[in-house]
């Protein structure tokens, strides 16, 4: 009998971006720093619109987007937040074995996300893998196993690799079709088929409440983290 590992849920509501990426930064730090630590599947949404831009983009590409604009710790490219929903998860290999696989671990979980989609009447393809030339929004550069609805790219995301740890943060522009709640009680069980797990939901402990305070003032609404790059 496979072993079910347990996995953290944690959810965010209308949260700005300097706090969602701080979150997610302490989430991977920890378990980083913790390995035996459950891995976490963090589903959120934000407080107004604004961008959030790939660690390695430089911040003039996205001056004339007139909303809060953060640098992400994942790469990837920038990305325009509204009514989309986002999700980040950080797992090892413990969880999934093939960690250092980027396009295995893309695969994994946006096989994750179409089961989820198909849930609730979304019908989605794999993006084609014709070479498409590379912008600076996500939404128009299509990697392989990005998903597609309707000719349009609805599901993409972008890491981080610390060690055996990965960071994966991804957006899914469902937010007009879809409410938060029947997005979760979709997602949550075709991941625990996927990952062979159980998840549990949870909430940020106070101490990482705490770092997550600590990040948002040094460091993702800084301005030479977020510009001067």
């Amino acid at each position: 009998m496979v072993k079910k590992y347990e996995w953290r849920l944690i959810v965010s509501q209308k949260k700005t971006p300097a706090e969602l990426m701080a979150i997610d930064e302490v989430l991977f730090d920890e378990k980083h720093r913790t390995q035996r630590a459950p891995s976490i599947l963090h589903i959120y949404t934000w407080d107004a619109p604004c961008v959030t831009f790939g660690y390695f983009q430089k911040y003039a590409l996205f001056e004339e987007f007139h909303v809060p604009k953060v640098r992400r710790l994942t790469g990837g490219l920038g990305v325009l937040h509204g009514s989309d929903i986002a999700y980040s998860c950080v797992l090892d290999a413990q969880d999934y074995p093939f960690v250092y696989d980027q396009k295995a671990v893309y695969q994994k979980v946006h096989g994750v996300m179409k089961t989820a989609l198909e849930m609730l009447g979304i019908t989605t393809t794999y993006a084609s893998l014709t070479p498409t030339t590379k912008t600076r929004e996500c939404r128009d550069t299509l990697f392989e196993h990005d998903l597609m609805s309707k000719g349009s790219k609805i599901v993409g995301s972008c890491q981080r690799r610390r060690s055996g740890i990965i960071l994966q943060q991804g957006s899914l522009s469902i937010g007009e079709m879809i409410s938060l709640d029947s997005f979760i009680h979709a997602v949550c069980p075709a991941w625990e088929t996927t990952f062979s797990c159980s998840i549990k939901k949870d909430i940020l402990f106070t101490e990482s409440r705490g770092r997550v305070e600590d990040l948002i003032k040094a460091k993702y609404s800084q301005r030479d983290w977020n510009e001067d790059r």
